[in-house]
């Protein structure tokens, strides 16, 4: 399976509205005329002027989105850690034959989301592993509804713990899709492309000038386009949100519950 970096994304992108810039230019001062005529330049500046401020702002607009629903995400995921943390510690009260099958499902749910949710979430796909590993907690927990009526309030502790994991995982998992629209894409190739293809209108004698301009202005917008594509997929890419919460628990937490329990 060939695997691709975050740089081969980059060069894409970059590739992609460099190559538009050029070779568009190219085509279009091979099939215009007139080229020392610079008496439109005013229009075409305003135009430019135009189509440019309402595109940043479009642009703008959906960077913090998605930044935001990124951070979103991030927080979330802290809460479900310590929501992990919260329930293997409350276990602690319960008789061993209940706590130990409960604490090993933690421990195995934890280390599949490690190993195998991560790298599945990255293909914005769940995995089967760590649902029926999920699945073990709940019958777990659902078991210990079973208990003699006296202890019937650590069902009543740890489940609504349990519930509140359930929902940040549904939601986690549903985030592994992307969070901005087609339409939204659409519009955002469209801008920046009819922006681009306005600055070829531009007429001037010298001109190297003219694509050393555009080739900048496109790499400024292969680089926009490329920071939307990036943190609208948050479990891939350079800026993907890792699984160290999780790897916390694994290393220390849970170890240090076992100690205190075997005190």
């Amino acid at each position: 399976m060939i695997s691709y970096s975050i740089w081969d994304h980059l060069y894409s992108w970059v590739l992609l509205y460099v190559s538009f810039s050029v070779i568009g230019l190219t085509i279009f001062l091979k099939f215009t005329n007139n080229r020392s005529n610079e008496s439109s330049n005013e229009l075409v500046i305003n135009t430019l002027n135009i189509s440019g401020v309402l595109f940043s702002l479009f642009i703008t607009f959906v960077v913090v989105t998605v930044w935001t629903n990124w951070e979103k995400m991030d927080a979330q995921i802290a809460t479900e850690s310590n929501s992990l943390a919260n329930m293997y510690s409350q276990t602690y009260h319960l008789p061993e034959s209940k706590r130990t099958p409960l604490r090993k499902a933690i421990r195995d749910y934890t280390n599949s989301l490690i190993v195998d949710e991560w790298p599945s979430m990255a293909k914005n796909v769940p995995s089967k592993i760590t649902q029926d590993a999920f699945m073990q907690i709940r019958d777990e927990i659902h078991g210990l509804f079973n208990m003699p009526v006296d202890q019937r309030y650590f069902y009543s502790n740890i489940y609504p713990i349990y519930v509140q994991l359930s929902d940040l995982r549904r939601n986690r998992v549903h985030r592994t899709l992307s969070y901005l629209p087609d339409m939204v894409w659409y519009i955002l190739f469209t801008g920046s492309f009819v922006t681009i293809f306005l600055s070829f209108f531009y007429k001037t004698q010298n001109v190297v000038i003219q694509y050393i301009m555009n080739f900048f202005v496109a790499l400024m917008f292969s680089m926009g386009m490329f920071l939307c594509y990036d943190l609208n997929n948050p479990f891939r890419g350079e800026s993907k949100i890792s699984s160290e919460a999780f790897q916390v628990l694994t290393n220390n937490q849970f170890k240090i519950s076992d100690t205190e329990t075997n005190q």
